[in-house]
This record gives C-alpha cells, sequence and structure tokens, in this order.
C-alpha cells in the first residue's frame, strides 16, 4: 500500500506539472465546429441533410470536458489561484482515471474486490509502473500528457473496463451473481455513452463480443457431436448467460 500511496502521489504531482494542450479552450469555450458537434450529438441531422459531420463519434468526450473544465476549476479557486486551478484540475482527473484503471484490472487479474486484499494489492503494485506519468510515457503511457487525450481516450477505456467488468464476473462465476437495477441502469447508460466517447472503443466492443462468442463456442464444443451449423450456433447463444446476451443485443 505504501509502494502505490507513493507510486500515485509521484504520479500526480507528474501530471500537476504537464503543459496544457492547445484544444482545450475550442472545446471549453466552444468553436463554430465543436459548437456543431453539441447541437447534432448523434449526427442526426448530418444524416438527414447529408452533411459531414466533425467528429462524429466523440459527442460525450467533448461534453465531458466541457463541463468539467466549467465547474471543478471553480471549486479549486477558492482555495489556489484561478491559473493553478486548471492545472491541479488536470491533475486531478488524470489521477482519478490512473488510481480506477489500477483498480480495476487488479480486481479483474486477481479476482479480488478488497482494496485491503494482499492479492489485489500485489498485482496492482506489479501494474502501477506501467502509466508512466512522464518518463516513457510516450511509448508505453496509458494516461496521455495532452489533458484533451485523456478524456478522449483513457475516460472511455476506463468507461468500457467497468462496463465489461460486469461481463467477465457474470462468466466468471456463471450468472450467480445478481446485478441491482441501479447497475444495470448504468450498463444502459454506458451502452449510449461508449460508442460516442472517441474512435477506440466501438472497435473493442466489437472484438471483446466476438471473443465472447467464441468463447461460449469453444465450450460448446465437448458437449455434443455432429452439430449442424445452425443449431450450433443458437446453441451458443443459449449458453451466453442472459445478462450478457442482453446488453450484447444492444
Amino acid at each position: 500500500m505504501l509502494v502505490l500511496l507513493g507510486d500515485f502521489t509521484y504520479s500526480f504531482l507528474q501530471y500537476y506539472k504537464t503543459p496544457l494542450d492547445g484544444d482545450m479552450a475550442s472545446t471549453i469555450i466552444p468553436s463554430n465546429d465543436i459548437q456543431e458537434i453539441f447541437n447534432d450529438p448523434f449526427g442526426f441531422k448530418a444524416i438527414i441533410n447529408n452533411k459531414p459531420h466533425i467528429n462524429p463519434n466523440r459527442y460525450f468526450s467533448h461534453l465531458f470536458i466541457n463541463k468539467y473544465f466549467k465547474n471543478i476549476p471553480i471549486i479549486f479557486q477558492k482555495i489556489i489561484s484561478p491559473i493553478e486551478s486548471i492545472y491541479f484540475s488536470c491533475a486531478m482527473i488524470k489521477i482519478l482515471i490512473h488510481i480506477l484503471m489500477v483498480y480495476l484490472l487488479s480486481a479483474l487479474i486477481s479476482r479480488e474486490k478488497s482494496v485491503f486484499n494482499i492479492k489485489l494489492l500485489t498485482v496492482a503494485a506489479l501494474l502501477t509502473p506501467l502509466f508512466q506519468a512522464y518518463g516513457y510515457s510516450r511509448y508505453m503511457g496509458i494516461i496521455d500528457t495532452s489533458i484533451t487525450y485523456t478524456f478522449f481516450y483513457a475516460l472511455p477505456i476506463l468507461l468500457l473496463l467497468l462496463f465489461f467488468y460486469h461481463f467477465y464476473t457474470t462468466i466468471y462465476y456463471d450468472e450467480k451473481t445478481k446485478y441491482s437495477i441501479v447497475s444495470k441502469i448504468f450498463l444502459s447508460l454506458l451502452i449510449i455513452i461508449l460508442p460516442f466517447s472517441g474512435p477506440l472503443i466501438p472497435p473493442i466492443i466489437l472484438i471483446t463480443s466476438a471473443l465472447i462468442f467464441i468463447y461460449y463456442l469453444q465450450k460448446s464444443n465437448g458437449s455434443e457431436n455432429d452439430y449442424h451449423l445452425f443449431k450450433k450456433v443458437f446453441d451458443v447463444f443459449n449458453k451466453i448467460p442472459n445478462f450478457i446476451l442482453f446488453f450484447l443485443y444492444l
């Protein structure tokens, strides 16, 4: 825990000293191009009118940047200067994404949830050097030095990990895990948010969904012989837990 605390503290200080990037202003106070995204977030007008659409699947990334920097720095300005509040806000969102990513990955690998579990902490200590805030961040960084890119890549990946975390636990516990209505509403919202949060998310979802199908296809191979192709595919879908199948269809 001391190793992780020291690493997170040092990473925060590195994030705090990172320069701002030039794309922030045009999103926080929307330029004409960015305003078009806010006016037509899902591209319906562009499709109907057959017009080009700027950044068609990045609406929520722009929205998160806009809302975050219009509100969070104001809170910090009660204790630090306006300029410092911008840098502090950048460092704060980066370190929060950093810590949550380390936790989720550690929970997935260790199959433990408690932050005091020695197995989870050991995995987290092994993972955290991969999160290069400076040093080798250009080659192996996960939290980008650009705060704009952090909202476009790291934050959506974090939300995707949250989304698939539920799938993983359902598969691992063989549908014994029961989720509350709040969890189901949260996942339903993510289905809308994720595809419009950057260019990486849709292909990752497609690849992961295909891998889930292949996983259950492999499990069904040894159950019966000489399946008809259609019957075999039907059997695979029948084996996928209802919880996962519902959200894959969505």
